[in-house]
């Protein structure tokens, strides 16, 4: 199935998300006192300056690794209060979801499914227990149990809605942030974290988290946005990717050095994304992004679409230079 960023997103709801993102805002901004500064949180360099700020709130740029993040930041434990309570969050459960639904399951997270057992296959992991970090509504857990792909299936999920939905969905959930989750009675073959690094306070010790928790040779895979991937380096803080809840903004070098500072392997860095090309010609269809002296791009997002959007497409996701990234580590095998 082609994905298309209205089918997951529909349009016809931005009023609305957007209301929702304001009072998610306004929420954080209040308690902007609380907010403590950070390193680099992929290096752990100071080597950085700022960069942007976007919703108030300011963004570095590491002079080492390049990640962008924002800093100073909410600590940990005011972000585990702001999810479990994120107004955004419920307006995607009770109304993005379920208008996209079948998009999703058919579009990312069968594909997703997919690739991941071929991971497994390539690499000798059993399918015994697999673990979902930030399970949202659970549609990629709910696939990997109508399938019976995978003996077990733990979804964690700190936010009360979502976490509520994962279980009418019969799947077993633990409503936490990870750094708070109970420990499991065995160790996981698979460890997945779709969309969620960018969004905790220390990623290093999700990372770490993530390697205690995984059986020798298992896998960890994740996703999230790549900083200097063509949308969100076309639209800068036009960009949706950048908001106040992407704290943490990798690309595929510092991703990597940070998987690797945690003791993993990492298999394979790519950026698989499907949407960056359409993503900034909705922009500029819509009003919100001027084409204005960038040739280049006026002949591939509009007068030439047809021919030459797909194949631009494919050419960011050979040359890593999509925004969506794709990241699989191994736990070494020490047996």
């Amino acid at each position: 199935m082609k994905l298309s960023e209205n089918a997951i997103r529909p349009a016809r709801l931005d009023r609305e998300k957007n209301l929702a993102i304001k009072v998610d805002i306004d929420w954080l901004t209040s308690r902007r006192q609380q907010f403590v500064a950070v390193s680099c949180p992929a290096c752990g360099g100071s080597s950085f300056k700022h960069h942007f700020a976007k919703f108030g709130f300011d963004f570095d740029r590491c002079g080492d690794c390049r990640t962008v993040f924002m800093n100073p930041r909410a600590p940990a434990e005011l972000l585990g209060e702001f999810y479990k309570r994120s107004a955004v969050y419920e307006f995607w459960n009770e109304y993005v979801f379920p208008a996209s639904r079948t998009a999703r399951i058919e579009g990312i997270f069968k594909p997703r499914l997919a690739r991941i057992l071929e991971l497994c296959q390539g690499n000798n992991v059993p399918r015994g227990m697999l673990v979902e970090i930030g399970a949202a509504a659970g549609m990629f857990c709910e696939e990997a149990l109508r399938t019976k792909t995978f003996e077990r299936v733990v979804g964690i999920e700190p936010n009360a809605v979502q976490a509520e939905k994962c279980r009418s969905l019969g799947i077993e959930v633990i409503e936490d942030p990870v750094e708070r989750a109970a420990e499991f009675d065995r160790s996981a073959d698979v460890v997945v974290c779709f969309e969620t690094i960018e969004h905790v306070f220390d990623p290093g010790a999700l990372i770490a988290w993530c390697g205690d928790l995984l059986s020798p040779g298992g896998l960890l895979i994740l996703t999230c946005p790549n900083s200097e991937g063509f949308d969100i380096l076309t639209l800068a803080t036009q960009s949706d990717s950048i908001d106040a809840e992407h704290i943490n903004l990798f690309n595929p070098h510092s991703l990597k050095l940070l998987v690797e500072s945690m003791g993993l392997d990492v298999l394979e860095c790519t950026t698989p994304g499907e949407l960056d090309v359409e993503i900034v010609r909705n922009k500029v269809v819509a009003g919100e992004y001027s084409l204005e002296n960038q040739a280049f791009l006026e002949r591939v997002l509009l007068s030439e679409w047809g021919t030459l959007g797909h194949a631009f497409q494919e050419f960011l996701k050979a040359n890593r230079l999509s925004s969506h990234m794709w990241l699989v580590a191994r736990n070494p095998d020490v047996s």
